[in-house]
């Protein structure tokens, strides 16, 4: 099918779901852009199917609405989740969670399989979350991760920091939805209880809500938006500390099966957020090894206590990702070179603090 040169001009589910599996495949095997190029296939086909566009779902049938309404989600999450991971920009628009008729599309879904398959349902009630974590992300600065910012004297058009506070409050709304079981652009529509997810999807939202927030001040740090003593904690260097803190302390609460479920690309994200406070030990005057900070939240904005030092919180995630799989992928030895690199750190994460 894939070999004649007309492939993609009569499309189907099927074409779609082919292209995805390659794409899962080629991306755990480690092969990032031929996995780019097989899931860029995948959302063209779908795009194609006119599956981004409510309309289209008019007419279908119970079953087949609810499989490409499954299956954009699906795509959605991933295509975001890969371009913000490898830099890559991204082709499907628009937010379903959002749009009225997608909702009512999953409120018939919920009605139908609930008398088929609890964990179908489940599924796509994780899928919704991840949708809404996503959505706190503004589509049009997805391309200055992909390096592709507009400048106008020497300032980026797209990215700044109102924007950046705007996203960063997004994310704090997304997660308090996802704790209070409900979606902010549909707050009507009834959801189960977080706690009937399984374990691994609510580790793959809690995960996903910390990297968002790191990526987002990462971005922050590529456009010189960061400063020690900013009057807002998102825009400071140490709020990757507290960042990499909550998150930690959230992993020690995780299985550690339920963080292996979810492969390689969970552990990406886990190193993506240690990285972050690395680098912010590196640009900072005022952090340190040593520093102990007041924690709180930042999903919530707290205070509480003196968090540990910068040092062992390194050293935790640091013992996380060794932990993961046993250890035996490059991410360790890449994390590794970069924590020998600061200046001072000799490492030992409390044992208390890794997976259970």
């Amino acid at each position: 099918m894939r070999m004649t040169v007309d492939f993609g001009e009569i499309p189907n589910i099927y074409m779609v779901l082919t292209s995805f599996f390659i794409f899962a495949f080629l991306f755990g095997s480690g092969q990032h852009r031929a996995a780019n190029h097989r899931l860029r296939e995948a959302v063209d086909l779908a795009l194609s199917m006119d599956m981004d566009k409510p309309r289209a779902y008019d007419s279908l049938d119970p079953e087949t609405r609810d499989q490409w309404l499954r299956t954009y989600l699906v795509l959605s999450v991933t295509e975001r989740t890969f371009a913000h991971q490898k830099r890559y920009t991204i082709k499907s628009r628009g937010s379903p969670t959002a749009n009225a008729c997608f909702i009512r599309a999953f409120g018939s879904f919920t009605s139908y399989s609930a008398h088929r398959d609890k964990t179908d349902s489940m599924g796509m009630i994780s899928l919704l979350y991840l949708m809404e974590a996503y959505n706190a992300i503004d589509e049009s600065v997805v391309g200055c991760w992909a390096g592709y910012c507009k400048y106008s004297h020497g300032h980026c058009e797209d990215f700044d920091r109102r924007l950046a506070l705007r996203m960063f409050r997004a994310q704090e709304r997304a997660r308090e939805d996802w704790l209070a079981g409900s979606i902010s652009s549909e707050p009507s529509t009834p959801l189960p209880s977080v706690h009937q997810l399984l374990e691994s999807q609510q580790v793959d939202i809690v995960v996903t809500h910390f990297w968002l927030l790191n990526k987002i001040w990462e971005l922050c740090m590529s456009h010189g938006l960061l400063r020690d003593d900013s009057e807002h904690r998102e825009l400071r260097l140490d709020f990757a500390y507290h960042v990499a803190y909550k998150f930690g302390t959230s992993c020690h609460a995780m299985n550690l099966h339920a963080l292996e479920f979810h492969g390689f690309g969970i552990v990406e994200k886990i190193v993506d957020i240690t990285m972050g406070l690395i680098k912010a030990v590196n640009s900072s005057t005022q952090l340190s090894l040593e520093s102990s900070l007041t924690d709180y939240d930042p999903l919530t904005d707290k205070t509480t206590v003196p968090g540990p030092s910068v040092r062992l919180v390194l050293g935790n995630l640091h013992q996380i990702v060794q932990n993961l799989r046993g250890g035996s992928h490059d991410y360790v030895s890449r994390l590794t070179m970069a924590l020998e690199a600061v200046p001072g750190y000799s490492g030992a994460a409390e044992p208390h603090h890794s997976v259970a």
